[in-house]
């Protein structure tokens, strides 16, 4: 319940413009290992292979360490929902010296989003599929 009525909190404030980032030095693979033991559980209770591949130049970044977490945990929460029994979900990050960038991507062998609901994915208020988040469990903004 507190984590529902924080992230409440949260979309409010973006909603409102005062969400303030508290940057900082983040150990890139201590985040990631983090969220990924966060979801370890479910992730075993579906019996989902959990991948992770990591890129060894990435080590320190600016971040909101606890936002970074709370993204990732999110993301990996939401593989772990929408992809079925014995299926695979992974976090891979990859570093970009030349361009001084670090991408981290959450990827599942789930059901996926369908092309016509690609364009409404990031509107405010706005659930793609409602029987889908019944099904699986979902409240749409997690």
């Amino acid at each position: 319940m507190l984590a529902l009525i924080n992230d409440i909190l949260d979309l409010s404030k973006i909603g409102a413009g005062k969400m303030e980032l508290d940057l900082g030095p983040v150990l890139v693979e201590s985040a990631c290992q983090s969220s990924l033991r966060i979801i370890k559980e479910s992730a075993q209770k579906k019996q989902l292979k959990v991948s992770w591949s990591f890129d060894g130049a990435v080590t320190l970044i600016q971040a909101d360490g606890r936002r970074l977490k709370q993204i990732l945990v999110n993301l990996l929460n939401n593989a772990v929902k929408f992809t079925p029994e014995g299926g695979l979900i992974g976090l891979e990050v990859r570093g970009d010296i030349e361009h001084q960038m670090v991408y981290l991507t959450v990827w599942d062998t789930g059901i996926g989003i369908s092309p016509q609901d690609v364009g409404r994915l990031f509107q405010p208020f706005v659930q793609l599929d409602g029987s889908l988040s019944r099904q699986y469990g979902a409240r749409g903004w997690d």
